[in-house]
């Protein structure tokens, strides 16, 4: 039989069609499904960010409450500020003008180094420092810082502990030769010794108070971790009570099933008495 270039051709597209059907048919047959992937959400996405609100205490001005994420209210005053105040007080036997000045969180021996160092980095040179006989206050002899006089002044200071000893305070009085410095008298002298003071307060304070921040927060952590420990405890705890609730309702449906039964067992065992009764009754009557 002779086939012809036209038959052929179509026999030959038959034949391709037949092969292109036959793969994808088998493609779609194997096909596996695959789930979809997910990326993870990134660390901040994971964290749901509560804004922290402060609002203002009306029982009292200078306090705030900060609102966490746990609902606890936290109280907090307004933090202190490092306010030079001038003073009049008894000091080597004598009421002499002076300032004073908080040191917060501070450690009273620390306090007293460090002030005996700070006057070193702001003499010009260096001078006696000792404490008085009395041990009550520090007395810097001659000393020489020309930003509060052209002449050697005297240093007069004493730390006391507030009422609660948390924090220090520093008196502090600047004989400059016939006069203690004041803002009266020498009230441009008076601002830079205001300077001085802060300087050293603002670097003890901060120090203190870092220290002081740093203990106070591995405490946090150890309180947390406990806190956390009593939290999954109480979980544990309050889970079994919703087991046992649950267990308590299955078996209330089950006890009023029961005694659904038991009401409709009771009428029909009071009917049958009343029936078993009656015919020996019924008995006892034909006896003669």
């Amino acid at each position: 039989m002779q086939i012809n270039t036209r038959t052929l051709l179509m026999l030959m597209l038959v034949c391709s069609l037949f092969v292109v059907t036959t793969t994808e048919s088998q493609a779609q047959q194997t096909r596996v499904y695959t789930p979809p992937t997910y990326s993870a959400p990134s660390p901040q996405a994971q964290t749901r960010a509560v804004p922290v609100n402060t609002v203002d205490n009306p029982q009292d001005p200078e306090s705030e409450i900060i609102v966490y994420n746990d609902s606890m209210q936290i109280m907090l005053k307004t933090p202190p500020a490092l306010t030079v105040i001038p003073i009049t007080t008894t000091i080597d036997g004598s009421e002499k003008p002076g300032m004073q000045i908080p040191v917060y969180s501070g450690d009273m021996i620390e306090v007293s180094k460090n002030w005996k160092k700070y006057l070193k980095t702001i003499l010009k040179k260096r001078t006696s420092f000792q404490s008085s006989p009395s041990g009550d206050y520090y007395f810097t002899n001659d000393a020489d810082i020309p930003r509060l006089s052209a002449n050697t002044i005297d240093i007069y200071a004493e730390l006391l502990p507030s009422e609660d000893s948390k924090d220090i305070y520093l008196n502090c009085f600047f004989d400059l030769g016939g006069a203690f410095l004041s803002p009266e008298e020498h009230p441009e002298k008076y601002l830079e010794a205001v300077a001085i003071l802060k300087d050293f307060a603002v670097v003890e304070s901060i120090k203190s108070t870092e220290a002081q921040l740093l203990l106070e927060e591995e405490e946090l952590l150890l309180l947390k971790e406990e806190r956390q420990a009593i939290k999954s405890e109480k979980d544990a705890i309050q889970f079994q009570i919703d087991d046992l609730k649950a267990q308590l309702e299955k078996m209330q449906g089950e006890m009023d099933a029961v005694n659904e039964k038991l009401d409709e067992k009771n009428q029909r065992t009071k009917e049958k008495i009343g029936t078993v009764e009656q015919l020996k009754l019924n008995l006892r009557s034909f006896d003669y």
